[in-house]
């Protein structure tokens, strides 16, 4: 109680544990003894961790680096927080966000996103911070975080929060509730300054590390969003030369940033109320940058092909009308931003603009004819961008933004579940958008590039997350099509969706295949099953037919355009599921109407009887005409010989497994994967169905199929099984390029590849490396010395194994991961080497936690370092002179020169020792300057002296002004003119 602390290097107050009271403290002038940025290290005013204490009525003024760091406590909506009427005048941060008590909250709408743990804090007041007002950025801030009661003025960015919610798609559900929220509050900024905005919109990854973020952060998540609420902003206008705004769309405007454009998390806005803020500065929607779109080369954090996603999805939720002024709806982003203008690469196929890189399987009819021009009231779309009511829609130019009042766009989150989701691409995706129900109503196309390059390992091998944030609207029918082959498993979410809230999708396959739909583990089964005699009657689940009465999941596929059409309703996952199969062909002759009737069952019963599996699993299909009724299609189709395909497919109710999201919530997601164990035996057995097809006779076949006959004297085989090789996880159709393939040995593809010869000893296989994929020759590898392996072991951690350069009951270091001196056993074992390494492929055991979901494998090949035996290629090198004893530390102004590898310190003596330098100079050089006027006025006052003596005696003169010329002569190095 009642203490203070000024004048202090790096910290004021720091206070731990719990039930503890710091009541009426002042920390005042904190300077910084070591100030590194980049790890969030600097003076702190006053920091407080810990819970259920009384933390009240304390103060902090000019901090160097940080006001204020505590902990939040419960989110209890009644309940008083521990902590009140902190305060923070001046510093580079006012308040960071540390962990802390939780307490369990419902998000509402509790049907669109349920429970979240949560922690609160309240009752804060900072002023005059340079860069942030409120921060966060640690990986302890998993759950809510909720800012209430805080007041923040001329604090640079006001509000910037980078949260962890997990990954996307395989590696991590992440929790669907989770979010920030700003209530009962005020913010105003500083129009005398620029870059002073209100909120920049909270951003959500699998890691955090906002001060570098290059090394640390990873994909987005998978879920997250904002909320603000009952908030004041004021005095956000026209600043020196820009405006200030008080609501930003992400956090580029700050004056510390490293932001990504691949997050796109939509913003709940509601009571906002706007105090000597104009219109223009409520919002700025901003645009993606074209520097962040990947060149010829990959470059780390740039977006495949066109601008990254997140600027041109990140929409905001009008509750009431309080943000826009107008009636309750959204206001979008400009997604179609730079749909004509040129590539920034140049494109193998030919492309030329963003339009071009619309999927061709959306420019191509049915019929095989290709749609040109796209765009056209009868073309493929109407317009590009987000779906839009153009009698509702308003740009605004100032906003950078649609205003769209009575809209209700949503977020749609198309994943990939399949194993090579980080290795495969799907995108780009395009999206096309509309409402057939609204008369007037157009076509918008949007298309998506998936998150940013957060991989690219040392032989160029990119690494990125096939995740889409896509933004689709209520009621709306969605096309999707991928560039690339749908995954074997999709996952699509309506985020944020009540359960009155509905949206048609229409995904195409193109393929013959089966695909499942499922909801919570279990089957949906489908609306129809679309086949030849039945085409005419596929439901319509649109906006103009059983959309508003269909329960979620509903679905069906039309094998005959595609596409598989299902019903998202509410925030739950669909979880797609593409079936495996065999297709057989025979030609039949159709002779009679009853054939469509009767004699396709017949049919379906003797391929059932045949292979002994159920009739649902085999399906008819055929090259038939298409349109009209079905008797005048049946007439026209007698006595022609066409085609006819047997579809087989999988039992895929054995070949999926029913997996539950890994949260602590009440509210845990169960979601579908491939077995792919099993998997592979269902292909086993599709394959033996080929074999029995092949002996199989054709009158068999067609016995007592009544309406047709057959002409084929054998069954063809049209599409073989894919086989699944379980813990594969490459995906190339190169001939060649595969598991087992007898070529090259595969080794960065999960399982063993049998091409490797993993019994080898070191020299076989480095005789054998030419034949290695995914581990590389042509990499230099310095293995002079144990530091330089353990830094390029440290550099490439992610896609090279160091475990193999010593032997295993040795070490390479003393401390793992190896930031320290390499050990006498490393040391040792280069000694004995040729002094040179290359990679070669080794198996190693996995982890339970390392095998893909749904297979049981257990070793896998891994691009391994292993030191050159002497002897081997070359001959081994003369013996490295012993290094010279280390030089004792330096004593610099008050600090040893650092010898532990720590950069920044030295960095800070350097400079130091250098600004010092440079004022003595200054100083120096202002002294010699002031003596040299002096000088020169003395010497003018002689000169004055000697000339009225001069006048009163012209002889005099003369000697005295010889005399004094040659002292000058002798006293100064510049040569002086006559005085006459």
């Amino acid at each position: 109680y009642g203490n203070s602390v000024s004048n202090a290097y790096h910290g004021g107050f720091s206070i731990d544990g719990w039930s503890n009271s710091f009541v009426d403290n002042a920390a005042v002038r904190l300077l910084d003894d070591v100030n590194i940025p980049l790890h969030d290290i600097g003076s702190i005013g006053i920091q407080l961790t810990g819970g259920r204490g009384e933390w009240r009525r304390n103060v902090v003024a000019s901090s160097q680096w940080t006001g204020l760091k505590i902990d939040g406590s419960i989110c209890n909506a009644d309940g008083e927080s521990q902590s009140l009427d902190l305060r923070a005048y001046g510093a580079k941060i006012g308040l960071t966000l540390l962990g802390g008590e939780h307490s369990k909250v419902t998000r509402q709408p509790s049907e669109a996103y349920g429970r979240i743990r949560c922690r609160r804090w309240n009752d804060i007041e900072l002023r005059g911070m340079h860069l942030y007002g409120i921060h966060a950025g640690t990986k302890s801030l998993s759950y809510a975080a909720h800012l209430r009661r805080v007041n923040i003025f001329d604090t640079g960015l006001g509000v910037a929060l980078w949260l962890y919610n997990g990954g996307s798609s395989r590696d991590g559900a992440g929790n669907r509730a989770h979010h920030a929220k700003i209530f009962d509050s005020v913010i105003a900024g500083n129009n005398m300054r620029c870059n002073n905005d209100g909120v920049g919109f909270p951003a959500f990854y699998a890691k955090v590390e906002p001060f570098r973020p290059d090394q640390f952060v990873g994909t987005p998540s998978r879920f997250g969003g904002s909320n603000l609420k009952n908030v004041t902003f004021a005095n956000f206008g026209q600043c020196m030369g820009g405006r200030n705004y008080a609501i930003v769309n992400s956090m580029s405007r700050a004056r510390y940033r490293w932001v990504y454009e691949d997050v796109a998390n939509p913003v709940e806005v509601e009571s906002l109320s706007f105090v000597d803020t104009p219109a223009a500065s409520r919002l700025l929607m901003v645009k993606p940058s074209r520097g962040k779109i990947q060149g010829a080369d990959p470059r780390i954090h740039t977006c495949a092909q066109m601008y990254c996603d997140g600027h041109r999805n990140t929409f905001v939720i009008d509750k009431d009308g309080s943000l826009t002024g107008s009636d309750a709806g959204t206001v979008i982003p400009e997604n179609e931003i730079g749909w004509l203008d040129s590539l920034a690469y140049v494109d193998p196929l030919g492309r030329e603009t963003l339009e071009d890189l619309i999927p061709y399987t959306a420019q191509y009819k049915t019929d095989g004819t290709r749609i040109q021009p796209l765009r056209g009231s009868t073309q493929l779309y109407d317009e590009a961008g987000l779906y839009r009511n153009e009698e509702r829609c308003t740009f605004n130019s100032l906003w950078q933004a649609y205003l769209c009042p009575g809209l209700k766009h949503r977020q749609i989150i198309i994943e990939s579940m399949d194993s090579d989701q980080k290795n495969r691409r799907i995108a780009p995706m395009s999206l096309m958008t509309e409402t057939p129900h609204l008369s007037g109503s157009k076509r918008y196309m949007s298309l998506y590039t998936g998150p940013a390059l957060y991989e690219a390992g040392w032989a160029g091998k990119i690494s990125r997350y096939s995740t889409i944030w896509a933004t689709g609207h209520v009621g709306a029918t969605h096309t999707i099509h991928f560039s690339s082959t749908n995954p074997k498993a999709t996952r699509l979410t309506l985020h944020g969706a009540t359960n009155s809230e509905r949206a048609h999708i229409k995904l195409y396959y193109g393929t013959s295949n089966r695909v499942d739909v499922f909801v919570d583990g279990k089957l949906v089964p489908p609306l129809a099953n679309i086949t030849i005699e039945n085409m005419a009657d596929k439901p319509d689940i649109g906006s103009q037919g059983l959309l508003e009465n269909l329960d979620h999941g509903a679905n069906f596929y039309d094998r005959i355009e595609g596409y598989l059409e299902l019903v998202l309703r509410g925030s739950r996952s669909v979880d797609l599921i593409v079936s495996n199969q065999i297709v057989l062909s025979l030609e039949v002759t159709v002779t009679d109407d009853e054939f469509y009737a009767t004699g396709v069952d017949g049919l379906v019963k003797n391929v059932a009887l045949l292979l002994g599996i159920s009739e649902d699993r085999i399906a008819i299909a055929g090259n038939f005409a298409l349109g009209g009724d079905k008797k005048r299609r049946r007439r026209g189709l007698l006595s022609e010989t066409k085609k006819l395909e047997i579809i087989i497919s999988e039992d895929t109710s054995s070949s999926i497994i029913v997996q539950e999201s890994e949260s602590d919530e009440d509210d845990v997601e169960k979601y579908v994967s491939v077995n792919e164990d099993v998997s592979l035996v269902s292909t086993l057995e599709l394959e033996n169905f080929t074999d029995m097809f092949a002996s199989a006779r054709v009158s068999d076949l067609m016995e007592n199929v009544t309406g047709a006959d057959s002409s084929s004297t054998n069954v063809v085989v049209e599409e073989e099984a894919d086989t699944i090789i379980p813990g594969w996880t490459c995906n190339d159709p190169t001939p060649g390029y595969g598991y087992g393939d007898g070529q090259y040995c595969d080794c960065d593809c999960g399982i063993l590849d049998p091409d490797c010869d993993f019994s080898a000893d070191v020299k076989t296989k480095l005789s054998n490396i030419a034949f290695v994929r995914g581990c590389e020759r042509s990499v230099e590898i310095d293995a002079s010395s144990g530091e330089s392996i353990l830094e390029f072991c440290s550099n490439t951690s992610k896609t090279v194994s160091c475990q193999d350069v010593v032997d295993e009951e040795m070490e390479a270091c003393d401390d793992w991961p190896c930031m320290g001196l390499p050990s006498e056993e490393l040391k040792f074992t280069i000694s004995n080497s040729a002094r040179r390494a290359e990679l070669v492929c080794a198996n190693r055991t996995v982890t339970n936690s390392s095998v893909l979901a749904g297979t049981s494998h257990k070793q896998e090949g891994v691009c391994s370092l292993a030191l050159v035996p002497i002897g081997f290629g070359v001959s081994p090198p003369m013996p490295s002179p012993p290094p010279p004893p280390p030089p004792p530390p330096i004593l610099k102004y008050g600090f040893n020169a650092e010898e532990d590898g720590n950069m920044e310190k030295n960095y800070m003596v350097w400079f130091g020792a250098f600004v010092i330098t440079l004022i003595v100079s200054i100083i120096a050089i202002i002294c010699v300057c002031c003596m040299c006027r002096r000088s020169k006025a003395i010497e003018e006052s002689f000169w004055a002296a000697i000339d009225e003596e001069g006048k009163k005696d012209p002889e005099l003169g003369r000697k005295v002004t010889a005399r004094f010329e040659r002292d000058l002569t002798r006293v100064n190095t510049r040569v002086r003119p006559q005085r006459t």
